[in-house]
């Protein structure tokens, strides 16, 4: 039996390099995204210390200097948090993006991949096909050797030991 070979084995090893390129750079979306979503929680955590020691200094007669340190650090906080925010909007962006990309690209392989796997079982029939027909042509051979031996008037000593005397 011959071995199966895809026409188009080279793309789908380039559409399955793509894919896990895509999955790797996929990945790595998350990442980012993860870290900016740490990041803006770790700021919010200081802006609400921040608000609590600002209370506290409020409650404590602050002078005016303390009181100016305190509301530029809130205020630095908040833009913090402001770029920190379109920081993990951004990263999300990018995430969607990528899985639009993975998602293509499976989609690219998978079609490939189908395309094989018709390819694969029309050959496999064919093959089949050509062995069912070498053994029926075995057997036919063998059939029409045996008739054509029947069928053949041996030598006339063979057919008299046998019995077989047709008017030789």
């Amino acid at each position: 039996m011959a071995k199966f070979k895809f026409r188009l084995e080279r793309i789908l090893s380039v559409r399955k390099h793509q894919e896990e390129k895509e999955r790797i750079l996929f990945g790595i979306a998350v990442q980012k995204k993860l870290e900016a979503e740490m990041k803006l929680s770790e700021i919010r955590e200081r802006l609400n210390s921040a608000m609590e020691s600002r209370t506290k200094l409020f409650n404590s007669k602050p002078t005016i200097e303390d009181l100016v340190r305190a509301h530029e650090y809130h205020i630095s906080l908040i833009n913090r948090e402001v770029i920190a925010i379109k920081n993990l909007e951004e990263t999300k962006r990018i995430m969607e993006e990528q899985r639009l990309k993975l998602i293509e690209a499976r989609k690219k392989k998978r079609v490939l991949e189908r395309l094989r796997e018709r390819k694969y079982e029309d050959w496999k029939f064919e093959e089949e096909n050509k062995e069912q027909n070498e053994l029926d042509e075995i057997g036919l051979q063998t059939f029409m050797r045996k008739q054509k031996s029947f069928s053949e008037p041996a030598d006339r000593s063979e057919l008299i030991s046998r019995g077989e005397n047709y008017g030789y």
